[in-house]
């Protein structure tokens, strides 16, 4: 919740194949945070680029490249290939 703003605002759009997600927030003061789960079909490789805040993945079989700047990666139950890197890297 913002104090003296607005925010945390949840946003996602597809273009091209391609889910981006974003939170916003305009706030003085704002503990902004969100939790997005996304379920993808066996088979399909997975690229995720994350600015702010963690990721977890978990049961690919399939290459599965994931990079956070500012926040820990963690694979759990992964079959496939694995590109890793952010803060903190967890695996398995």
């Amino acid at each position: 919740m913002g104090v003296h703003g607005t925010g945390p605002e949840a946003g996602r759009k597809l273009v091209d194949g391609r889910l981006t997600l974003c939170v916003e927030c305009d706030a003085v003061a704002a503990g902004c945070s969100s939790v997005h789960r996304i379920q993808v079909p066996r088979g399909v490789a997975v690229t995720v680029e994350g600015d702010n805040g963690g990721v977890t993945a978990e049961g690919f079989d399939t290459l599965l490249e994931v990079r956070s700047d500012h926040g820990g990666v963690r694979a759990r139950k992964a079959g496939g290939a694995l590109d890793l890197g952010g803060g903190t890297v967890i695996w398995p």
